[in-house]
């Protein structure tokens, strides 16, 4: 087509910048290009003239973006955070101090601290902005309202008494047709400029009728729940549309082009009208979707945007590798680190400095000598010894890491954080002192918005007055814009003033909040956790100070990140623990986890009494267990001396860099890692709950008592005549106020059947229905209970619509009859029962009582009864449920969770039998106390198991990582406990998730895998024999001694000053072989050494380009020889394994893949590897190399043999690996050569013609 016609640069810009993929934007195809050497190009360049064009060509290209990304990084990642630092001890201190930090140890800190300086202010500028968003969105609407609804508060004081008494709909039915009047008194108005030639009178008549229909238009959309706005709008336009046409109609006919004229200018006048009249707070303006359906041409969804506006946009939206200076004009690169720099320094101006001026002023001018005074009084035990403590002032702890940090010269010291703090508190305590005022102010004087009420009311009236007047004298109604405007101005500015100060509350108030619960109450848990395992870490407060005082943003770190995580383990633990137990314990106590997607509507909706009652209740539950499972374990094992045994307690700690960088970092990993872990693990944390207390609460008799229950059947157990016998009122004589003889009515609720008695309703159930609690005790003592002797009669549960478990055959409720309760027959709780005017009423009885189900039984003896039956225990209900805690599903209902207040109640709870409680009528002292002891052992057996738990839960992984390091023959200086306890942590997951899957079910496999055992064949007994031998003994050896070579070995044992063979150093290298061999294995099986899998553990999407089939079809060959799970070697290794020892199936064993696929070509590389340097260890023993090395002016010592062996040994794995990857490197030569070659010889491409894909 065409395209072919375009230039061959121009085509391939355009695709470029177009789309970059050189693709067809309609049909997708790719343009193929056909390239044009130069006469005498050759096929095949020499090897110089490859590395020439390679070399030429990346000095051309690939030079300047290394050094331009050099430069980049050393300003982004080095200046700005050095510069940072300086204008913060500029602001803080002086700038006189900067240039006295001109050494290398102090650059190197203040650059980290200034990085940490730098993200501090990114972070919190990100907060006040998300924040400022939220006031500006939902914080002026929530305002809004408030006015409006203040002010219906206020019109409500002028409704008559008769329209107040009456529900809320009629007081705003009254209040809309109230604003109805006043729009429609403005609307004539404006008819009145247009229709001059309407009398008075008919003008008169006109509103009274539109009045009348709007009144009657209101009424209909309150009723219907409509907005009113909508509904005032449509009546605005109807009304001006029929004063138009009323004046057409008297002026008789207009021409087409006049009237449409006409009609434009009306149009143009009625909507400056009505946005006049918006602006004046008359009528608010209705949401798009109200007008859309009356617009004759209503507005394209997405109007076409202003260029101007466009060009905003496109310079907002820079690319990030421009934003970085990675590209552009170098001189961008400038200005965005200048507005950075100069952002920082006035950032630091307004939120550093003044805060810190003003906390210093607060804390010298009035606080200083009470606050002294305090910490002096205030102790710090320090406990180095348990039968020796001392104590330490907190005031003398303060400034002796005030000393420190001064010492070492650190950039953040505590009392510029200190009174950072003390300033921000002094002018939040100064915006809560001018609410107070202000609040008082209110309550004293009226408010400015009645006042200003008042003064628009007066107006109204005023132009009301003055419309009647202009009606008649023709004026037009310009002064009351200009009344208006002048009120405007007046409430703009009075609820400026409310909106500013309402404004910082809010930021007070959220600020004060999210500092006491998200920073100060983790860090002060940190700090008591630190000091009740003190002892225990066998260490004294003056480490913990020096630490501090060289370092304080990490200890301040490592406290926080201690505290937030025993704040996560222990709401996590509660939460579940809330969805284990019966829902009667913990259901109705501890809230559960709930979706917030406006957390900081809730913390400002809240009032701060909450918020406090919450704090301290969160406090005291932090503390209490903080105390028995930290503290008294901690005390338990220094007492007893086994804190030296636990390893955690004595760690070992290696930092590769500064520890000022590297300890924030690996405490950023560490706490995300904890917040994934415990997402995803969460429930198998109440899992193991629900498996521990089923397993403890059995043999303690206490199943029923703490757990739920399902309910399997009910039991008959006795019933209650509902009337009184006659023998028993014959007895009793007549009552006064009763007669002699009484009629009665039953009335069924749903079958409406009557039946009508002379006797009277037994007081039993009036005091049953108002009976509050122990239902149990007063049932069994008023109800004739079945005999021992007859059979027990059981009846099924039935599932009724309403998920309820009852019997069947019964309702809902039972009504009693009607009945005069003012009788004296009837006790006290009855007549209480319902007010002075409802006393002849009936009143319902539930059947379903806490344990007992109730149901009607008319048919028995002379008179109508009530059977009760009692609930059966079941099955134990595996808590928590699936899904639980997905927080978008929906409440308890949806979840299967407990409920919470009114939330409606999920069928599993609603199946659920009520628990037995400890003491009732049925239980003697002797069984409550006994049933007390029970529980107070289950806690002391629970406090033990945890405390267990988190001993073996930290040492396990601890001691797993560390004999890997002694396994990697690691010197005990460079073991890291961080990286240890990753290492031994992936270790048991792994492990753990394997048992776990065949714990399943290992009854059956146990079984099956006996039962089906046969011996193999000669033949394949052989191959596993062969196979195992050199699978765990010969590879794992040569392996080991390799790596002992290579890595271990000191010079001393090349030079022969020690023994070259010995047992122990074979076992060694026996076990070093067999953890790398294993690992490398393992590796293998899950393709670690791919492009995919690196991409796959980074969540990150695998970019569709030319390059992806190149990787794919190498990693694709790669996983065919040696990894993948499908195709691997190694994977077809295990599971002939696997089929040979699990399954006993011999006749799977195969020789090609056990030995010649996989062992023998493991054992030629290796043992290439070993051997070849070994033989030139050998050559090096004798004379002759000797006198070779003296001829080069070098001595053949140990250095000398260490540095040829390893030389050898590296040149020889090199060459392996590239005869292994062969294939990937003749394809990354091909293309260099393509490359050196275009970069010599071609001179242009030519577009190639599309060709149909045939199939």
């Amino acid at each position: 087509g065409s395209i072919g016609l375009t230039h061959q640069e121009c085509l391939s810009s355009w695709l470029k910048v177009q789309r970059g993929d050189g693709r067809c934007e309609l049909c997708g195809y790719k343009f193929r290009f056909a390239p044009q050497y130069a006469e005498g190009a050759p096929e095949r360049l020499p090897m110089w003239d490859i590395v020439l064009g390679i070399s030429r060509s990346a000095f051309a290209k690939w030079l300047p973006l290394i050094i331009r990304i050099f430069v980049a990084t050393a300003l982004w990642l080095l200046f700005v955070p050095l510069a940072t630092a300086y204008a913060y001890i500029g602001w803080i201190h002086s700038p006189s101090t900067i240039s006295k930090r001109f050494e290398w140890d102090l650059v190197i800190s203040d650059t980290i601290s200034g990085a940490i300086i730098a993200g501090i202010i990114i972070i919190s500028f990100l907060s006040l902005m998300s924040f400022a968003d939220f006031l500006r969105f939902n914080f002026r609407r929530g305002r809004q309202n408030q006015n409006q609804v203040q002010n219906e508060n206020n019109n409500d004081a002028n409704i008559p008494p008769a329209l107040e008494e009456i529900d809320d709909f009629a007081a705003e039915l009254h209040r809309a047709k109230r604003r109805e009047r006043r729009i429609h008194y403005n609307t004539e108005n404006t008819m009145e400029q247009y229709n001059t030639d309407i009398s008075h009178s008919e003008a008169r008549r006109i509103r009274f009728d539109q009045e009348m229909n709007a009144e009657e238009h209101i009424e209909e959309a309150l009723e219907e729940n409509v907005d009113g706005r909508a509904m005032m709008r449509q009546r605005q336009l109807d009304t001006f549309e029929q004063a138009v046409n009323e004046d057409e109609d008297a002026e008789g006919e207009v021409p087409p082009q006049m009237g449409r004229n006409i009609q434009d200018e009306d149009a143009v006048r009625l909507d400056n009208f009505l946005r006049g009249m918006e602006d004046d707070g008359v009528v608010d303006e209705p949401d798009e979707d109200e007008i859309a359906p009356r617009q004759n041409n209503p507005e394209p969804a997405f109007p076409p945007r202003d260029p101007a506006a466009n060009q905003d946009d496109m310079e907002m939206n820079l690319a990030l590798d421009e934003l970085l200076g990675l590209r552009g004009p170098v001189g961008v690169l400038v200005r965005n680190i200048s507005w950075l720099m100069a952002f920082n320094i006035t950032y630091l101006g307004l939120f550093a400095f003044l805060p810190r001026f003003v906390g210093a002023t607060v804390f010298h001018r009035l606080l200083r000598s009470a606050v002294t005074g305090l910490l002096s009084h205030v102790t710090f035990i320090n406990n180095s010894d348990i039968t020796n403590t001392t104590s330490l002032g907190i005031s003398e702890v303060v400034e002796q890491l005030n000393s420190e940090s001064q010492r070492n010269r650190r950039t953040l010291q505590l009392n510029d954080l200190a009174l950072l703090v003390l300033g921000y508190l002094s002018m939040a305590a100064l915006v809560v002192f001018i609410q107070v005022l202000v609040s008082i102010r209110k309550r004293m004087r009226p408010s400015d918005d009645t006042v200003i009420d008042h003064q628009n009311q007066q107006v109204n009236d005023d132009n009301a007055v003055r419309d009647d007047q202009a009606m008649d004298e023709g004026n037009n109604f310009a002064g009351i814009a200009v009344n208006d405007e002048a009120i405007e101005i007046r409430i703009t500015l009075g609820q400026f003033l409310s909106l500013a100060l309402d404004c910082a509350g809010a930021f007070v108030k959220v600020g004060v909040l999210l500092f006491l619960k998200m920073l100060l109450l983790p860090l002060v848990l940190g700090i008591w956790l630190d000091a009740a395992t003190l002892t225990a870490f066998n260490s004294v407060p003056s480490d913990r100070i020096l630490f501090a005082g060289n370092d304080l943003f990490s200890s301040l770190s490592i406290h926080w990140v201690v505290g937030i995580t025993f704040m996560l383990l222990v709401t996590v633990s509660v939460l579940q623990l809330r969805e284990v137990v019966h829902p009667s314990l913990f259901a109705r106590m501890i809230r559960p986890q709930e979706p917030q997607p406006d957390l900081l509507g809730n913390l400002l909706s809240e009032s701060g009494t909450t918020h406090a009652k919450r704090m301290v209740l969160s406090l005291a539950i932090y503390t209490f267990l903080l105390t028995i499972h930290i503290w008294l374990p901690s005390r338990i094992l220094v007492s007893t001396g086994l804190d030296s045994y636990v390893p955690f307690l004595r760690p070992h700690l290696w930092y590769i860099v500064t520890p000022q960088l590297q300890v924030p970092l690996e405490l950023l990993i560490f706490h995300l890692t904890m917040l994934g872990f415990l997402e995803k693990y969460k429930n198998n944390i109440g899992g193991l709950q629900h498996w521990w207390l089923n397993a403890i609460c059995k043999p303690l008799g206490l199943t029923n008592y703490l757990l739920p229950r399902k309910i399997q059947s009910f039991l008959y157990i006795g019933s209650k005549q509902i009337f009184l016998p006659k023998e028993q009122k014959e007895a009793e004589g007549p009552v006064t106020g009763l007669s002699e003889k009484k009629i009665n009515t039953f009335l069924e609720p749903e079958t409406e059947e009557k039946i009508t008695v002379e006797q009277n309703v037994d007081p039993f159930w009036y005091e049953l229905a108002a009976c509050d609690g122990k239902v149990d005790d007063f049932v069994e003592k008023q109800i004739t209970l079945v005999s021992s002797a007859e059979d027990s009669r059981y009846e099924q549960v039935q599932h009724r619509s309403n998920r309820r478990n009852t019997l069947s055959g019964s309702k809902e409720y039972i009504r009693l009859p009607v009945c005069n309760i003012e009788d004296e027959i009837y006790p006290d709780s009855a007549r209480n029962l319902s007010d002075c005017s409802d006393r002849q009423k009936s009143i319902l009885i539930s059947s379903t009582l806490g344990k007992y189900r109730l149901r009607r039984n008319k048919n028995k003896g002379d008179g109508a009864h009530v059977e009760f039956w009692k609930e059966c225990y079941g099955d134990i209900i595996v808590r928590p449920p699936e899904g639980w805690d997905d927080l978008v599903a929906g409440g308890a209902e949806v979840q299967g969770r407990w409920a919470w207040g009114n939330e409606s109640k999920s069928n599993i709870e609603l199946g659920v039998a009520v628990r037995c409680n400890f003491f009732d009528h049925c239980t003697s002292k002797e069984k409550s106390l006994y049933l007390v002891l029970m529980v107070i052992l289950v806690f002391l057996l629970s406090w033990a198991s945890i405390t267990f738990l988190l001993i073996a839960g930290l040492s396990a992984p601890l001691i797993i990582g560390r004999m890997v390091m002694v396994l990697l023959r690691i010197p005990s200086s460079y073991i890291h406990d961080p990286a240890a306890f990753a290492i031994g942590l992936a270790g048991i997951c792994n492990i753990v998730k394997e048992v776990s899957s065949f714990l399943r079910d290992h009854d059956r496999l146990i079984r099956n895998w006996i039962a089906s055992f046969r011996l193999p064949p000669r033949r394949k007994a052989f191959i596993i024999l062969q196979t195992l031998i050199h699978w765990c003994v010969v590879i794992p050896l040569i392996v080991g001694v390799l790596y002992d070579l290579v890595i271990i070995k000191p010079d001393e044992w090349f030079s022969g000053e020690t023994s070259l063979v010995s047992a122990n150093m074979v076992f060694k290298d026996w076990l070093s072989g067999t953890l790398l061999a294993n690992l490398w294995a393992l590796l293998c099986y899950n393709s670690a050494f791919t492009w995919q899998f690196w991409v796959n553990l980074g969540n990150a999407a695998f970019d569709a380009d030319d390059r992806e089939d190149g990787r794919q079809n190498a990693n694709n060959r790669l996983e065919t020889m040696w990894q993948g799970v499908e195709n691997g070697r190694i994977a077809h290794f295990f599971k002939n394994l696997f089929r040979a020892f699990g399954l006993w199936e011999w006749d799977q064993i195969d020789h090609q893949i056990l030995l010649s696929d996989c062992i023998y070509p493991i054992e030629r590389n290796a043992g290439i590897a070993l051997l070849l340097p070994s033989f030139t260890l050998c050559l090096l023993q004798l004379d002759t190399s000797a006198v070779v090395f003296h001829l080069f002016g070098f001595a053949l010592n140990g250095v000398a043999k260490q540095f040829v062996f390893r030389t050898v040994a590296s040149w020889t794995i090199c060459f392996l690996s590239i005869q292994a990857f062969r294939e990937e490197l003749d394809q990354w030569f091909n293309v260099l050569h393509k490359a050196a070659r275009d970069d010599r010889y071609l001179v242009g491409e030519v577009l190639l013609n599309y060709v149909e894909n045939k199939k």
